[in-house]
């Protein structure tokens, strides 16, 4: 079977793609691309692509308000 660079090298992922993002987020690409344009949402180009740092991730999904009704 196939395996992935984590499961070879046993690296963990610190970089995500914007659809990644949108996945853990629960949202889509463009609202991703808005919270980055909007700098909700840091990134590091990589060769012309944007990536998430995963502590971006953890820092934005920290200050998530849920609402209890």
């Amino acid at each position: 079977s196939t395996k992935t660079l984590n499961e070879v090298w046993n690296v963990e992922k610190i970089l995500y793609t914007i659809p990644e993002v949108a996945q853990i987020l629960l949202t889509n690409r463009n609202k991703v691309y808005r919270m980055i344009n909007e700098g909700i949402l840091g990134y590091v180009d990589v060769t012309g692509c944007k990536r998430i740092p995963k502590s971006e991730v953890e820092r934005v999904t920290a200050d998530v308000k849920f609402n209890s009704n």
